[in-house]
């Protein structure tokens, strides 16, 4: 055991949401070896490896997790498709176990909080999946509108991933956000075309585009975070748009991290060394009662 200095490569945990039909399992797709937890049914048209039986329970969705963490096979990406589907799942076992047929006829909204432990759960299964069969996690998500409180001033309206959140923001929506590496919200590009319309009032014309681009970076229009240093808007080609993020995931990777030593010239630690000298600070009462309940 040690102390070491420097970023950590390994493989990213991505939340990728936008409308539906704009690119999501198509840029997932382009991942290296995926397979595809398919709950929604979207990758029909999809060349891909999917799970071969359909996943309607939450029963069913962990034992595919439990598959994929204990057995041996060639995938280096796991994809779940879609996030906001999987939560169907946790809803409609919470409503079962309560003898209704929908979370929201639980009384006072008490069903929701429920699915809090639910996702904690299958997190820590993915975390399994990521640190120890060294996978990138992929969790596809539809876009939803939400209000947002705004304590500087008047409140707005903002893109967030579609996966529950309270009015104090609060609920899986936001902890699956900080679970991630990146979140991304994809969307095709729009141009407004503005027309004149008479006695000197215009109108916006919105024209569709093909062209798709990801906002990588918090705005006040749409919730999103990355740790690679990309800048808020990136344009993806047409063509392998999953190159664009390597890019960025290359460009990041650390040299080899730098074992701190665990001496100092002057000889061994025992407690914070004073001013460079060999001199240490005294162990306080508190610390010292601390390492015998310990053990120490």
């Amino acid at each position: 055991m040690g102390v070491v200095k420097g970023r950590i490569a390994g493989p990213r945990k991505l939340l990728l949401y936008g409308d539906h039909g704009v690119g999501k399992s198509s840029f997932a797709a382009s991942a290296p070896e995926p397979l595809f937890l398919d709950i929604e049914g979207g990758t029909n048209d999809l060349d891909v490896a999917r799970w071969d039986e359909p996943i309607k329970t939450m029963a069913s969705a962990i034992s595919v997790l439990n598959w994929v963490y204990t057995q041996e096979h060639g995938f280096r990406t796991l994809i779940i498709d879609s996030a906001d589907w999987l939560e169907r799942l946790i809803f409609n076992e919470i409503a079962g176990r309560s003898g209704v047929e929908a979370v929201a006829e639980i009384d006072y909204g008490k069903g929701y909080p429920q699915a809090v432990p639910k996702w904690e759960s299958v997190l820590r299964w993915l975390d399994a999946i990521h640190r120890e069969r060294k996978m990138m996690i992929i969790l596809l998500a539809h876009a939803k509108i939400e209000r947002r409180k705004n304590p500087e001033g008047t409140e707005y309206d903002c893109y967030s991933p579609g996966l529950y959140t309270d009015k104090k923001n609060e609920g899986p929506g936001k902890i699956v956000q900080e679970w991630c590496d990146e979140v991304f919200f994809i969307r095709k590009k729009k141009i407004v075309r503005t027309e004149k319309e008479g006695f000197g009032r215009e109108r916006g014309i919105a024209m569709g585009s093909e062209d798709r681009e990801i906002l990588a970076s918090e705005t006040a229009w749409a919730s999103a975070k990355n740790r690679l240093n990309m800048p808020t808007i990136v344009d993806l080609p047409r063509q392998n748009a999953w190159s664009v993020y390597m890019q960025y995931i290359q460009a990041s990777r650390p040299q080899k991290p730098v074992e701190i030593p665990r001496q100092s010239p002057s000889g061994d630690i025992a407690g914070v060394v004073i001013d460079g000298s060999s001199r240490t600070r005294a162990e306080s009462p508190e610390i010292k009662e601390m390492a015998e309940m310990f053990g120490r």
